[in-house]
């Protein structure tokens, strides 16, 4: 018997203000992180990726990409894709700065870091990962998450 799970995590991305110098920074792509269906039975991790977009005022020689808390768990460090609908399910998953899935991407709060970009551009792209552990058992349905992703020049 297969059971699959249909498993979205959306990203809401918000664009922070920068420093006092005015520089200022936007999110021109909003992605979400679509992963494919979870199959319970599946020894290995599900994962998925998309690419971030971002535009400043002016080019930067670094800037700072955080993202915050799952709004379903409200923790970094245990984000969780909730199921949607009437369903009480829940789904361990994590973003990551890397496809090697071994670098957390967080806010810089509660031992997590930020990704720091080098870029002389006034446009960055990023790649933005996620995965959702094997191993859980969780009831069929749709899941989703939100998250905040803020830029700082």
């Amino acid at each position: 018997m297969k059971r699959c799970i249909e498993t979205v995590a959306g990203a809401v991305l918000v664009a922070l203000l920068g420093p006092a110098w005015g520089a200022t920074c936007t999110v021109t792509s909003s992605p979400k992180l679509g992963f494919p269906n979870y199959d319970v039975f599946v020894a290995a991790p599900t994962t998925t990726s998309n690419i971030a977009k971002f535009k400043c005022d002016v080019a930067q020689a670094t800037i700072s990409i955080g993202i915050g808390k799952s709004a379903t768990s409200g923790s970094i460090a245990n984000r969780q894709l909730a199921q949607t609908g009437a369903g009480t399910g829940r789904l361990n998953y994590n973003i990551y700065k890397d496809g090697s899935y071994s670098n957390l991407w967080g806010d810089g709060t509660a031992g997590t870091s930020v990704l720091m970009v080098n870029t002389t551009a006034k446009t960055t792209s990023v790649s933005i990962y996620g995965k959702i552990d094997p191993g859980q058992d969780a009831p069929v349905g749709s899941y989703k998450d939100t998250v905040i992703v803020s830029v700082n020049p």
